[in-house]
C-alpha cells in the first residue's frame, strides 16, 4: 500500500491508468478511466505548465476530464495550495464540484485522504489533511464585478470550463492571470503544479464573449503530437511559438489549442447518429455541439432564413 500511494503522488499516469475510477449513472459499478488522444493532451501539457484551450464535444466526458485532474491534484499532486474554477452557471459549478465527492468517493480507503469533516459542497471541496482546497466561482455581467472575481484568483491553478459562454470572460481571464503570477512562481519554485485550462464548447463568433475565446483559439498553436517528443520545456516553447501566432495572441503567452472531431477521439459514425437523434436542438446548436463549428450570425441574426 505505501508503495501504491508512492507511486501515486510521483506518477499521475499510473494513478489514471491503475487507480482512478469513474461512476456511471445507472450503474454500481465504477469504470477505468477512458483515456483519448484529448485528455491525454491536456494532462501532458497542464504538467509541462502549458496554458490549454480544449474545445470540447458534448456528452464526450469534459467535466469528467477536468475533475479527474483536480481529484488526483486535491488527493495527492498537491499540498497547501488552491484550485480555482471559473464557470458560466450555478448549475454547471453545482454539477461539476459534485463530480469530485463522486470521484472521492471511488478512492481506495488507503488512498483517499479526505474525512467526514472535509468540505464537500456546491462551492468548495476542501482537504485539511493537505491543506488543499478547489473552490467554484461566477463571472458577472457587471465588468466592475466581473473583474473583482478574477482578482480573488490568487490560485497557481485555474480552470475555466465553457469559456466561451461565461459574461466578462476577457476582464475576469486577464485579472485572473494577474492575480495568480505571485501563486504561480511559488508553485514553480517548490516543484508544485500550476496553469491554466480553458475548456468550451464552440460558441458564436458574433458573441462579445464567444468572439473573445475564438480569437484566442485562432492565435493558438495547433495540437500536434510531435510535441510529446521535445526533449526539455524550453524546446517545447520554442517549438509552440515557431508553429504558431502563439507571440501576438492577446494572451501573449505560448497556448495550445486542442480540437479534436469525435473520429479523433475515437467515436465512430453510429455514435454520431445516436447522439443526433437523441438531441432536439437547432441545425446551429448541434453543429456547435457535435462538430466543434464556431459560428457566425446563423443564431442571432435579426432576419428570417427564408
Amino acid at each position: 500500500k505505501a508503495k501504491i500511494l508512492y507511486e501515486c503522488k510521483e506518477n499521475f499516469w499510473y494513478w489514471l491508468r491503475e487507480v482512478a475510477r469513474i461512476p456511471v449513472p445507472g450503474s454500481l459499478v465504477a469504470t477505468e478511466f477512458q483515456a483519448n488522444r484529448a485528455n491525454i493532451a491536456l494532462y501532458w501539457f497542464f504538467f509541462n505548465h502549458v496554458m490549454v484551450l480544449i474545445v470540447i464535444l458534448r456528452q464526450t466526458g469534459k467535466t469528467t476530464m477536468l475533475m479527474t485532474l483536480v481529484t488526483y491534484l486535491l488527493n495527492f499532486g498537491t499540498t497547501n495550495s488552491f484550485i480555482n474554477l471559473l464557470t458560466k452557471s450555478e448549475g454547471l459549478k453545482a454539477e461539476t464540484l459534485k463530480k469530485v465527492k463522486d470521484l472521492f468517493d471511488e478512492l481506495p480507503e488507503y488512498l483517499n485522504f479526505s474525512t467526514k469533516k472535509d468540505i464537500f459542497n456546491s462551492d468548495e471541496v476542501k482537504i485539511e489533511a493537505l491543506n488543499n482546497k478547489f473552490k467554484g466561482n461566477l463571472s458577472s455581467s457587471s465588468p466592475k464585478q466581473a473583474e473583482k472575481v478574477g482578482r480573488g484568483f490568487t490560485s497557481p491553478i485555474n480552470i475555466i470550463d465553457e469559456a466561451a459562454f461565461i459574461d466578462n470572460i476577457a476582464i475576469a481571464m486577464v485579472a485572473m492571470l494577474m492575480s495568480g503570477n505571485a501563486a504561480r512562481t511559488a508553485a514553480e519554485l517548490n516543484g508544485q503544479p500550476y496553469g491554466t485550462i480553458l475548456a468550451t464548447t464552440a460558441g458564436n463568433t458574433d458573441d462579445r464573449d464567444g468572439k473573445y475565446v475564438y480569437n484566442i483559439a485562432t492565435a493558438a498553436t495547433v495540437l500536434n503530437e510531435h510535441f510529446f517528443d521535445c526533449k526539455d520545456l524550453k524546446e517545447l516553447l520554442d517549438v509552440i511559438y515557431k508553429n504558431s501566432n502563439a507571440s501576438k495572441n492577446q494572451a501573449k503567452r505560448p497556448i495550445i489549442n486542442i480540437t479534436l472531431s469525435y473520429r479523433q477521439l475515437g467515436y465512430d459514425d453510429e455514435w454520431l447518429q445516436k447522439k443526433l437523434a437523441e438531441n432536439i436542438s437547432t441545425p446551429e446548436n448541434l453543429k456547435r455541439d457535435l462538430f466543434n463549428q464556431w459560428l457566425s450570425g446563423s443564431s442571432a441574426s435579426p432576419i428570417p432564413k427564408e
